[in-house]
């Protein structure tokens, strides 16, 4: 019997060795791949129309002068919160007050003029009754007794006249104390001082437009201003839900109603949009005039509806409301099973009928076509 030599025991072991291993590599290499399982979990699922937007006070008032003169005292700053009826400025008071004594000048001239034409029309109304009597008689010349009546009716006419002139002049006192009230510049609503146009000791001319002094907004209720595009524009309308975050606020957000589209576009260099309008409460006055926003309107939602990827449906959701997902047992076979869709957003579509919580699913269903 011949002998083995140790060397050549040495290099059977390495072949059998190598055998092992590329018999390994030929069994891994056929094998499927391994399928992801997931569960589907509660989400609240939105189809949304996003649009950029501008957030607007729904009252801003341009608080002006209606007399010209020296603005004297400016009682506010920008982001003072102030009542309606609250003393905002004053104007000179001088030339308003000068104006008002003239006018009370005017009037009381008039009135003794009218008190004086009242007693000369008295006298010739008397004179033409008596004339007429004594004509009546023939005491009196016809001329005589036709001068008295002309005469009367002449008094009675210029009363008349100062009576008018009389009107007029009350007019000019009213005006000239309400140009004197409007020296004193009064909050017309309740809001914040937003911009402060005019400065104290300025010289406002109120005589053909009247100059602003400063911009009143009440920020208690805001309006979202939304640009919308010619083609979503189509897909939206009055009264449907949205929401909308602004920058550097974190997650929070804001609710409210689309409450109008205006009807004519607004042209934006190459592009066209359509103003869409939402009003949302700011009791704690976060939001702020001229903010930036991004805003979302709801097409479509299904809140804590069972969602899984949209990578889990074999067709992706292209074939409508319903679909398949592959159902996986505990040994990891996988059935085909229809479900009925709801909403979807760019990653999510809610699952409403055809699954229950708990189910194991391909989280790639591509993996299994």
């Amino acid at each position: 019997m011949r002998r083995i030599r140790p060397w050549a025991l040495g290099a059977l072991g390495l072949l059998a060795v190598a055998g092992l291993a590329v018999a390994r590599l030929g069994a891994g290499k056929g094998s499927p791949p391994a399928v992801e399982a997931i569960e589907p979990q509660r989400r609240d699922i939105a189809r949304t129309v996003t649009a950029t937007a501008e957030l607007l006070p729904i009252r801003e008032l341009e608080v002006g002068a209606q007399v010209s003169g020296q603005l004297r005292r400016l009682l506010v700053r920008e982001g003072d919160r102030v009542e309606a009826g609250q003393l905002l400025a004053e104007i000179d008071p001088a030339r308003a007050e000068a104006e008002l004594l003239r006018a009370e000048a005017a009037l009381a001239a008039l009135e003794g003029e009218i008190r004086m034409a009242a007693e000369q029309a008295a006298m010739a109304a008397r004179l033409a009754e008596r004339t007429a009597r004594l004509g009546a008689r023939g005491v009196s010349a016809s001329a005589t007794v036709e001068d008295a009546a002309s005469q009367q009716l002449i008094a009675e006419a210029r009363l008349e006249v100062l009576q008018a002139q009389k009107r007029q002049a009350e007019a000019a006192l009213r005006t000239a104390r309400i140009n004197l009230e409007n020296t004193r510049i009064l909050a017309p609503i309740a809001g914040t001082v937003t911009q402060i146009i005019a400065r104290q000791g300025q010289v406002l001319n109120a005589t053909n437009t009247a100059p602003v002094i400063l911009r009143l907004a009440d920020l208690s209720r805001m309006r979202l201003r939304a640009e919308l595009s010619e083609a979503d524009v189509w897909r939206v309308a009055p009264g449907q839900k949205a929401w909308f975050t602004v920058l550097g606020a974190g997650t929070r957000r804001w609710e409210g109603v689309l409450s109008a589209i205006l009807p004519e576009a607004v042209p934006n260099r190459d592009t066209v949009f359509f103003h869409g309008f939402v009003e949302v409460d700011n009791g704690d006055g976060a939001l702020r005039s001229r903010m930036s926003a991004q805003v979302f309107f709801v097409l479509e939602e299904s809140p804590g509806a069972l969602a899984l990827p949209l990578s889990a449906l074999r067709h992706g959701g292209r074939q409508g409301r319903r679909d398949l997902v592959a159902v996986l047992d505990q040994a990891g076979r996988a059935t085909w099973q229809e479900v009925v869709l709801g909403a979807r957003d760019e990653v999510h579509v809610a699952v409403l009928e055809g699954l229950s919580p708990g189910q194991r699913v391909a989280a790639r269903a591509a993996q299994l076509r």
